[in-house]
């Protein structure tokens, strides 16, 4: 557990100061918890049944940071950080001066949200299912592929990729635009013929990972910073514990 030290270890050193800029700051009236320094004591939460039954699963309930509520719902796995996440505004998140909960301050409004990871369960799919899956899935990713020459678009791709992607753009000429409408309908077609592969098998299940929040990309606008790495420990567990 190389790995979880580290980020533990980054975490404990950053609460530190974190900590010490809050006795300096005794007028932010927003409590931030932290894992170590000015929280509570946190309780110790059970873990479902499936969690002793399934030897993968008892392997990564080991590690699982004790501010976490797990819940097992029929086909569902929840995770669940007992305190909550702050959103932050982009200038805020790129700011590299302030800190933890100064980032906070003088806000107006504060939304707060909370860090989960929502785990889909299905029985334990076979290595013959998985290839069959991939195999399937290869064949329609190479249709989708060739769609763009097809269409004699393929010079718009990153056009139509981009978050910027308007059908109705002045710079598409009445043909181009024709000829992207084609695409995105067989391309929609193809991809619900598409097949999801478990993320992760354990000794009884195939695991399907349906939501992580915050994303990656989300992770630099939400503080206290240490929830974020510890739903990236998390899943970390099952990168490490769970076999593809």
């Amino acid at each position: 557990m190389k790995t979880k030290t580290t980020i533990t270890f980054a975490a404990f050193m950053f609460f530190c100061s974190l900590f010490l800029k809050a006795q300096e700051t005794k007028t932010d009236t927003l409590t931030v918890f932290n894992d170590t320094i000015d929280a509570p004591e946190y309780p110790v939460y059970e873990l479902p049944e499936i969690f002793t039954t399934d030897n993968n699963l008892r392997l990564i309930g080991q590690y699982i940071p004790t501010n976490w509520v797990v819940t097992h719902s029929t086909d569902t796995l929840k995770f669940r950080h007992i305190s909550p996440i702050y959103r932050i505004s982009d200038s805020l998140a790129a700011d590299t001066v302030k800190k933890g909960r100064a980032k906070l301050k003088g806000l107006t409004t504060i939304k707060h949200d909370t860090a989960y990871i929502l785990i889909l369960l299905e029985p334990l799919w076979s290595g013959q299912k998985v290839d069959d899956a991939l195999l399937k899935n290869s064949h329609f990713n190479a249709q989708i592929d060739k769609l763009l020459k097809k269409y004699k678009i393929a010079h718009l791709k990153e056009f139509i990729d981009s978050d910027d992607f308007n059908i109705d753009s002045e710079t598409l000429s009445v043909n181009e635009k024709k000829s992207i409408i084609r695409y995105l309908a067989d391309k929609a077609a193809l991809e619900k013929e598409l097949i999801l592969v478990p993320n992760y098998h354990t000794t009884m299940f195939s695991l399907f990972i349906v939501k992580v929040f915050p994303t990656p990309e989300e992770a630099m606008h939400f503080t206290p910073p240490g929830v974020v790495m510890e739903t990236a420990l998390i899943i970390e567990l099952f990168e490490k514990y769970a076999g593809k």
